[in-house]
């Protein structure tokens, strides 16, 4: 699949991000259970944080899609009652 330049013009703070992660990952584990909990707590919100996907991300997705022939439809919204209704219809079909 093309793909070569995927990524590229995403921003630093993925990176950060991952750094950040990575160094409570390796925190050691505190006796204190309001420690563990905050320490837990971070994790879970770089993990939200370096999740999001940006319109940067969704520009490459689509330009991999076309560089690679693949059809695709574009969400004014949420799509999840969109892929609801298209499933139900029978115009999509879910393996």
């Amino acid at each position: 699949m093309k793909q070569n330049k995927a990524g590229k013009d995403r921003d630093g703070g993925s990176e950060e991000t991952l750094k950040m992660l990575q160094k409570l990952l390796k925190t050691p584990w505190p006796s204190n259970q309001t420690r563990q909990e905050d320490i837990l707590k971070k994790i879970a919100q770089k993990r939200r944080v370096s999740a999001k996907i940006n319109e940067s991300t969704i520009a490459e997705v689509m330009q991999i899609f076309d560089d690679n022939g693949i059809k695709y439809v574009v969400a004014p919204f949420e799509a999840d009652w969109q892929f609801a209704y298209k499933y139900f219809e029978g115009i999509i079909n879910v393996s």
